[in-house]
C-alpha cells in the first residue's frame, strides 16, 4: 500500500475537476479507537471540514458507520451528509431515510438476544454488550485477557441457537463481536448502492473515496477500489483491498483539508 498523502501529486488534479462521493468509517477513522465506546468524540476541528466539505458543489459526503444511524449522526452533528448505520442498513440524510426491509422485519428478535447477552456477559469485567437495534455488538477491548476464551464460549453459546434457526449470523469485527441479520448486506453493498444512484443521477464521472480500518471496511474497499479511491487508515501491514493507507485518524483529516483546498483554490 502507498501512503495517500506522500502519493497525493499523482491524483490529486483528477479530485480538484470531478465530482466526488466521499464516504468515512467513524470509530478509527474520523475518531481514535478508544476503550469505551461511548468515549469517541468527534473534534470540532473534524466537524469545520466537514461543513466546508458538504457546503461545496459536486461533492457528496457520507458517514458509513457500525453505530446506530442516530448515534453517529448525534456524534458528526453536521448537517448535509448521509449517514448511515448499522454497517449500512439504515441511512438518514439528504433525500434518503431508509431502513433496509429485511432488518426492519427481524429487528423484534434483536431486543431480547441483546438482554440475554447482557445477563450472560455480565460475568466478564469488561465486555459491553451494544443493542443497536438492528444489530448488536459485544465490545471485548476491556476484558481480562484470562477471561477472553470463556467469555467466547459463552458469547457463542448464548447466539448459538438463534444461529441456527437462520434469525442471525456473527461477523467478527475489531475487537467485537458483531450479530447481524441473517442476509448478504453490509457497507459494501450500501456503498454499492450509493455510488449507482448517485453515479445515475450526477452521471458516471464520479469518484468514489472511502476511508476505513476496519475488517468490516473490506468490502466496501473492493467496492470502490475499481472506480476510485479506497484508503486503509492504521498500519499498512496486512492483507486489504485498499491500495493506500493514512496512519491515524489526524491524517485523515489532513487528508479530507487537501480536498477541500483543491475545490476553493
Amino acid at each position: 500500500m502507498q501512503h495517500l498523502l506522500s502519493s497525493w501529486p499523482q491524483f490529486s488534479g483528477r479530485l480538484k475537476s470531478q465530482k466526488l462521493l466521499l464516504c468515512l468509517d467513524y470509530d478509527g477513522t474520523l475518531t481514535p479507537i478508544v476503550a469505551t465506546p461511548g468515549d469517541a468524540v468527534f473534534s470540532e476541528a473534524g466537524r469545520q471540514v466537514l461543513t466546508s466539505l458538504v457546503s461545496l458543489p459536486g461533492i457528496l459526503v457520507s458517514v458509513v458507520s457500525g453505530r446506530g444511524v442516530a448515534d453517529v449522526k448525534n456524534r458528526v452533528g453536521v448537517g448535509g451528509i448521509l449517514y448511515s448505520g448499522n454497517h449500512g442498513l439504515e441511512a438518514d440524510g439528504p433525500r434518503a431515510s431508509w431502513v433496509h426491509p429485511e432488518s426492519w422485519l427481524l429487528r423484534k428478535r434483536m431486543a431480547p438476544l441483546a438482554a440475554s447477552l447482557r445477563r450472560g456477559m455480565s460475568a466478564f469485567r469488561g465486555v459491553i454488550v451494544e443493542d443497536k437495534g438492528l444489530t448488536v455488538s459485544v465490545h471485548y477491548r476491556n476484558a481480562e485477557p484470562r477471561e477472553l476464551p470463556r467469555a467466547q464460549k459463552v458469547f457463542y453459546k448464548l447466539v448459538d441457537r438463534a444461529v441456527k434457526m437462520g434469525h442471525c449470523v456473527i461477523r467478527q469485527g475489531r475487537k467485537v463481536w458483531e450479530i447481524h441479520p441473517p442476509f448478504d448486506w453490509g457497507k459494501d453493498a450500501f456503498v454499492s448502492k450509493l455510488y449507482h444512484e448517485e453515479a445515475a443521477r450526477q452521471g458516471f464521472n464520479l469518484i468514489p473515496i472511502y476511508f476505513g480500518d476496519d475488517r468490516t471496511d473490506e468490502g466496501a474497499f473492493r467496492v470502490v477500489a475499481g472506480r476510485g479511491i479506497a484508503v486503509k487508515v492504521g498500519s499498512s501491514n496486512g492483507n486489504s483491498q485498499a491500495l493506500y493507507f493514512l496512519k491515524e485518524p489526524r491524517e485523515v483529516l489532513e487528508c479530507l483539508r487537501k480536498i477541500r483546498g483543491l475545490r476553493v483554490a
